[in-house]
């Protein structure tokens, strides 16, 4: 599927190169959480990166540590928005932005919604098209054949996922993940985050790790 994609929906990109150290440290702890968990090289794992509240600086997180990891493992990274409000990428990719949404739904093939971006071995999946207040009405469970597909062709899928409340597409993709990473500002409520993670723990999705961002 990677072979298909067009050369001509190729979105630039940068990373943070101020802080690129942490980005690496943060992809090699991915990188060994996987192997420690027993996940060897034969398909690809799944991460998400997501907050429980607005201006922690997740979508920055994820967006790095995919760069990250696809400069140090040299390995195909897929970088995916299911973002309908803040798309910080998304914004980059020419009208009309297949992606996300009509890749769920059916609409479309996987090689016409994902782009290939100006940094080797990372891809992006943008959100797509539709609107902000439809994506609750996304069939998620068509996630459950569409990432063993993309694990066939990607070593890492990063999920830059929505806040983590029940009014965000968050825990529905959670469920089908290996596993998340939380970005939070330091002044972080101890007894909240908690009952996060163990939410997400009963949706059978290893919690990694917490990222302190002083945005």
């Amino acid at each position: 599927m990677i072979q298909n994609v067009s050369n001509s929906n190729c979105v630039k990109v940068r990373t943070n190169v101020r802080l690129q150290e942490h980005f690496y440290a943060l992809g090699r702890r991915i990188m060994r959480w996987r192997q420690t968990a027993g996940m060897g090289g034969e398909t690809g794992v799944s991460i998400g990166v997501t907050s429980m509240g607005a201006k922690s600086g997740p979508s920055s997180v994820a967006f790095n540590l995919a760069a990250a990891i696809a400069d140090l493992g040299q390995k195909n990274v897929l970088f995916v928005e299911p973002l309908y409000h803040s798309m910080c990428l998304s914004r980059k990719v020419r009208r009309p932005s297949f992606g996300f949404s009509e890749l769920l739904r059916s609409e479309q093939v996987s090689a016409d919604c994902i782009r290939k971006t100006t940094l080797e071995n990372l891809y992006l999946l943008p959100c797509g098209a539709l609107p902000g207040k439809s994506a609750l009405t996304l069939p998620v469970d068509a996630l459950d054949s569409l990432l063993p597909e993309m694990a066939g062709d990607f070593d890492y899928i990063i999920f830059d996922l929505p806040t983590a409340t029940e009014s965000t597409l968050c825990f529905p993709i959670v469920e089908r993940l290996d596993g998340v990473v939380f970005v939070e500002q330091p002044r972080l409520d101890q007894q909240t985050f908690a009952q996060a993670v163990k939410r997400m723990r009963a949706l059978d999705c290893a919690v990694i790790g917490l990222v302190l961002n002083n945005t």
